[in-house]
């Protein structure tokens, strides 16, 4: 199951401190993703909000064709620089980012499973108190993304490479994710299925 975003006003929200990001030095951010089309300019896919200065997202054909994991107000060395994931085709994919451990460690991201090292040695701390959580646009209100999404998870253990291809095939490695919204599309609030339960409201989707 997946949820459809028209590109237009479809999203999912949380505005009461959902964020899985906060603070976080060691984490790990996945999803499965199906653009609509490769025409597409300036996108969100996922975004932990407090302001335009401090945020930290998943955007889509900022850069033509390609995935990118972007902060602003982190701590340390930018994460975005080579975060790149370029798609060719408008299949389904599965997109994750893993920062191994806290201080100076791996930055790494994966497409369908398949390991390529951002930086192999960086350290940063990523912004926010009590984020606002949006899937599929920015604030809410701008930045929206003609797509289908399905099965996103916040880890904020350490995960080595076979545990981002078991999450890939379904699996749930180190214990229950920091968040976990499968996006099956049945029910309004889209479910948090973590030991968190920050449910997601729908609007449109």
């Amino acid at each position: 199951m997946a949820l459809n975003f028209d590109g237009i006003n479809d999203r999912l929200s949380n505005t009461s401190a959902a964020a899985g990001l906060v603070s976080a030095n060691v984490f790990a951010i996945m999803m499965w993703f199906k653009p609509a089309n490769l025409t597409q300019t300036n996108r969100y896919l996922y975004q932990e909000w407090v302001d335009a200065s401090n945020q930290t997202a998943i955007i889509w054909e900022y850069v033509n064709n390609t995935i990118e994991f972007y902060a602003e107000g982190f701590t340390g060395t930018q994460p975005r620089t080579d975060s790149g994931i370029v798609l060719a085709d408008t299949d389904w994919h599965h997109i994750a980012y893993v920062k191994k451990a806290s201080g100076l460690s791996e930055w790494a991201k994966y497409l369908d499973g398949v390991k390529t090292v951002i930086n192999s040695s960086i350290d940063f701390t990523l912004s926010g108190t009590n984020d606002d959580v949006y899937v599929g646009d920015s604030n809410g209100s701008s930045s929206p993304t003609n797509c289908l999404l399905a099965d996103i998870r916040i880890y904020t253990v350490a995960l080595t490479d076979d545990d981002v291809v078991w999450a890939m095939r379904g699996g749930i490695p180190r214990g229950a994710p920091a968040r976990w919204w499968p996006l099956w599309g049945t029910t309004s609030p889209e479910p948090d299925w973590s030991t968190n339960g920050k449910s997601l409201t729908v609007s449109g989707a």
